[in-house]
């Protein structure tokens, strides 16, 4: 009995810890998305997007396309079209961001094919073992 109230004592303090961390760490570390939400609250602030596709770029800057939308990034490197970039910046009060540092992913694409197969994959392997394992008979699973 001990070990049960120890589990579930385990598992309700980590639940604790998760739902504290989702509070918190949002706000400490913003997104892009909750900064232009709210421009004037989060000026200032150091932003990071990670791979977002490059959209526009010109001598002022270039526009990154990441997951709540597009941002456009004041900085002096001009990216090509098309490619993925990881960029780091200071959120700016009109909604933009000055890129303070900027990473080039060519081989983003490639990877991101290779971890959803990887994970099909996966899938795949164990709904195998589950049917050749069980098999599905007056509505439950029974040891084949």
């Amino acid at each position: 009995m001990t070990r049960v109230v120890a589990a579930a004592a385990s598992v309700g303090i980590f639940v604790l810890l998760c739902w504290d961390a989702g509070r918190r760490l949002p706000e400490a570390y913003p997104n892009v998305g909750r900064c232009q939400s709210d421009p004037a609250k989060y000026a200032g602030r150091e932003v990071w997007v990670i791979p977002g596709k490059i959209a526009s770029s010109d001598a002022s800057g270039f526009d990154l396309i990441h997951g709540h939308g597009t941002v456009r990034v004041r900085s002096n490197s001009m990216p090509p079209e098309g490619e993925y970039a990881y960029v780091r910046g200071v959120f700016q009060a009109d909604g933009t961001l000055r890129g303070t540092g900027i990473e080039i992913d060519h081989g983003f694409i490639l990877a991101r094919a290779g971890i959803i197969g990887l994970s099909l994959f996966t899938l795949f392997f164990f709904a195998r073992v589950l049917i050749r394992t069980f098999r599905w008979r007056d509505g439950a699973f029974h040891p084949r």
